[in-house]
């Protein structure tokens, strides 16, 4: 699988600030910068694409401008990317479920929300509400046998190293990924949860499995898939539901 481009929050990839952007129609504004979720958001699209080249986040910026919020939430990045053509949900699961998504959907992209300094190495000062991208059913092990992913950090500056990631993007612990994430929806009233964003990447048609055995597994396996994102998005909804009492929100 090809993995996206990094996409930094404050520089293209020809090192130059985001230019400016116009929104309906308005005269164009100098916006200094992308904020994370619109950087994190267009490295997911660029992954459903499939592109070779990373995805402009000036759409996204404009759609956060247009209705007056300097981050992002998750309803809005869901929003802005299926107004792209993209498949996007919103969810809200258990940790458990986040590793099995993490480490066996590699047709998935997540836009993670944390709350920590799990990704202190490029920007500490962005504590709190932040995002980062994470690139499924990519993991792997470290020396010393801890599970690793591969996170797009947008404050990162794009340098290169010899770690397999595109220029900028780094492989992080994610036990520590994992609680960066429940700080968040700790924090948001999501108690003991993970909330991000999935974009979906549409692969081509597979080829005719001859085996009838092999065929039937390869429904079932997409059967099963199926089923537990709905179930994903059913606990979603209610975990959304029951946030409405919690003390905090998610901004």
């Amino acid at each position: 699988m090809k993995l996206p481009p990094f996409q930094n929050q404050f520089r293209d990839a020809a090192g130059e600030a985001w230019p400016k952007a116009s929104i309906d129609g308005h005269a164009s504004r100098d916006y200094n910068s992308v904020n994370c979720g619109a950087a994190v958001a267009a490295t997911a699209a660029a992954f459903a694409d499939g592109a070779s080249l990373a995805a402009s986040p000036n759409s996204i910026r404009q759609f956060a401008k247009a209705h007056q919020v300097e981050g992002l939430t998750g309803i809005q990045v869901t929003a802005a990317l299926r107004l792209m053509g993209h498949r996007a949900h919103v969810l809200v699961v258990p940790p458990e479920r986040f590793g099995k998504i993490l480490g066996n959907r590699p047709d998935l992209f997540v836009c993670l929300l944390v709350d920590d300094d799990t990704f202190p190495g490029c920007d500490p000062g962005f504590l709190g509400d932040h995002w980062v991208g994470i690139a499924c059913g990519r993991n792997r092990l470290s020396p010393a046998d801890m599970t690793m992913v591969p996170a797009y950090d947008p404050t990162c500056p794009r340098r290169a190293d010899q770690d397999g990631l595109p220029p900028g993007a780094n492989w992080e612990r994610l036990d520590k990924t994992t609680r960066a994430a429940q700080k968040w929806s700790q924090a948001h009233g999501y108690g003991n949860r993970i909330t991000m964003v999935t974009v979906k990447r549409l692969e081509p048609a597979p080829e005719p499995i001859p085996d009838p055995d092999k065929k039937l597994i390869a429904e079932l396996r997409a059967e099963l898939a199926a089923a537990q994102d709905d179930i994903d998005e059913r606990n979603t909804v209610l975990a959304r539901i029951a946030a409405e009492s919690a003390p905090y929100r998610e901004s």
